[in-house]
């Protein structure tokens, strides 16, 4: 959904955007599409609109199903950048080795962060030049989820390490690594004012996290079998 809340993009072998609502899944017959977009040759897994809604970024695997056996080899991942207003793919950032589950515009909408799975890396791109900045690295699994703090200065990810990380945008450094989910974690959002990080995973609990210091506020909640 655009941040004006105008338009949908929606998942699948293929990419359309609706005016109006999302339905379940994005299955659901929506009736016919307000804009589509060619160019992935596979399933996309991610899309997100940038804040200002004038461009979005898709994910998607789009080699053949041969490079996709373990242990992977070559590129398999494909991000594009499309100019919503005309409907043409910007460019193609490259650099991942792999699927990529989460991308994230930074709230100026300036940069995009991206997600590795296999190669587990975070990568930062120039959304104007659509060139790579920086790359950071830490994760020893698949990172799930990608996120900038309201203010655009740090970077959370989520991972399948067992831990969520802060990042420092600006330098590349990593500020703090949030152990005790308790389990893989498979999401995070920051509070709006961004002095807090909320987790969760399949440790059976939400967690809320200081962002200043990297400790653990509260555990929201524990399931119980």
């Amino acid at each position: 959904m655009s941040a004006r809340g105008f338009t949908l993009a929606v998942l699948g072998f293929g990419l359309a955007v609706w005016f109006g609502l999302v339905a379940w899944l994005g299955y659901a017959v929506l009736g016919p599409s307000r804009l589509s977009f060619h160019g992935h040759s596979g399933q996309v897994n991610s899309v997100m609109a940038s804040p200002d809604g004038t461009t979005l970024v898709s994910v998607a695997e789009d080699t053949s199903i041969k490079s996709r056996q373990y242990p992977y080899r070559g590129e398999i991942c494909s991000i594009k950048l499309w100019d919503v207003a005309t409907r043409r793919e910007r460019a193609t950032l490259k650099g991942h080795t792999c699927d990529v589950w989460s991308v994230a515009f930074s709230p100026d909408g300036r940069t995009l962060a991206s997600a590795g799975d296999q190669d587990m890396t975070i990568r930062l791109w120039d959304v104007d030049t659509a060139t790579e900045k920086a790359v950071f690295k830490g994760h020893t699994a698949r990172i799930n989820r990608v996120i900038f703090r309201p203010d655009g200065n740090i970077l959370a990810s989520a991972s399948y390490d067992k831990t969520a990380r802060l990042w420092d945008v600006g330098t590349g450094k990593e500020l703090a690594t949030l152990n005790g989910q308790g389990g893989w974690v498979y999401c995070a959002a920051f509070s709006p004012d961004g002095t807090v990080l909320a987790t969760g995973g399949n440790g059976m609990a939400m967690k809320l996290w200081d962002v200043a210091t990297g400790k653990e506020r509260t555990k929201l909640h524990e399931l119980v079998p």
